[in-house]
């Protein structure tokens, strides 16, 4: 294998660990804000 190939190979498998990051970022955030939605409602109707 020539290290064009390797580099390619290198490169294309950074970019898939990247998004795979960045998707589970995105995933973190929402749900942390859908917690926070919850227990503000919660904290207004217990008031």
């Amino acid at each position: 294998m020539s290290s064009e190939q390797q580099e390619r190979m290198a490169v294309q498998y950074a970019e898939r660990s990247l998004l795979f990051t960045v998707k589970g970022l995105l995933k973190m955030l929402e749900w942390s804000r859908r917690q926070a939605l919850e227990q503000d409602s919660a904290y207004k109707i217990g008031v």
